[in-house]
């Protein structure tokens, strides 16, 4: 029988025997929160609407690299690398680590467009 290992900020296991919606129930965090997870394409945490959803960064990250790969999409490509060129610039900012799309019409409208 298998069994899923679920983390919750690398300091709390649960073993449960299933790796879906019954487990997240019975880890019992994500049904109490109201703030905003950061996550992959899981369809378990997509099904919480009570929660604001982000997607994880290295994991869109690693989903782009295989459209790329596997496919040649020119859009992947790009989205990409304009993840990892904002990713550059914003982590080179001392106090505030996060993008302000108003000062940056350029990045705006690349967004605006997927």
């Amino acid at each position: 029988m298998d069994t899923c290992l679920l983390c919750w900020r690398n300091d709390v296991e649960i073993f449960h025997q299933k790796c879906g919606k019954e487990a997240i129930e019975v880890m019992g965090i994500i049904p109490r929160y109201d703030g905003t997870i950061i996550h992959d394409c899981w369809a378990s945490y997509l099904s919480y609407d009570h929660c604001g959803h982000r997607l994880c960064d290295s994991h869109l990250l690693r989903e782009l690299t295989f459209v790329v790969e596997s496919n040649g999409y020119l859009w992947a490509e790009y989205l990409k690398a304009l993840l990892q060129e904002t990713n550059a610039k914003v982590s080179k900012r001392n106090k505030r680590k996060n993008l302000v799309l108003q000062s940056m019409p350029a990045y705006r409208n690349v967004i605006e467009i997927f």
